[in-house]
This record gives structure tokens, C-alpha cells and sequence, in this order.
């Protein structure tokens, strides 16, 4: 979690919750929620798109912020997953 610090995400993904159906901002990233689909985005691009009753959806992106962005995401959410940018895009490994 180099450059993405727990903390900006989790305070994204806690305003994102307490105001569903709304587009959440705090510095670059947006977040979107409409139970059960939570929504990130990077300066407009979705970069995680995560079912709150079933898990990850989908994964984008391909920078090591977008990485660290969803893993942090994902670590708030209790899910087990992460994912890698290795080799060039974003994919999904398991602990």
C-alpha cells in the first residue's frame, strides 16, 4: 500500500455508503453505490465495479494506484481478494 494510504479510501468508501445513489469525490477517485454494486473510479475511468452479496464484478486499470486503490477497497470490505498489476493490467489473485 505504497501510494494509496487506507485511509483516503476508506474515507471514500464510507461517504460513498452513507450517500447511496449519489457520485462520492475525494481527490482523483469517485465512488458510486446502489445496493448491492459498489462503483470505483480513477479520474473517470471504473476501476473496480464490486457486488456487495457475491464479490468483485470486474477489475480495470493497469497503474500501481489503481492496484492500490481496489486492494485497499477490498481489505475495507473484509473480501479476501486481491488483485495484481502485474504484466502490464489489473487481475484478480487470491490469498
Amino acid at each position: 500500500m505504497a501510494n494509496i494510504p487506507t485511509k483516503l479510501m476508506s474515507e471514500l468508501y464510507t461517504k460513498t455508503i452513507d450517500n447511496e445513489c449519489e457520485d462520492v469525490y475525494v481527490r482523483g477517485y469517485m465512488g458510486h453505490y446502489e445496493y448491492p454494486i459498489f462503483e470505483l473510479y480513477h479520474y473517470g475511468t471504473r476501476i473496480l465495479k464490486y457486488d456487495m452479496e457475491r464479490g468483485i464484478d470486474k477489475v480495470d486499470g493497469y497503474s500501481v494506484s489503481d492496484r492500490d486503490a481496489i486492494n485497499s477497497i477490498l481489505r475495507i470490505v473484509g473480501d479476501n481478494d486481491r488483485v495484481s498489476n502485474s504484466g502490464g493490467f489489473i487481475h484478480v489473485i487470491n490469498d
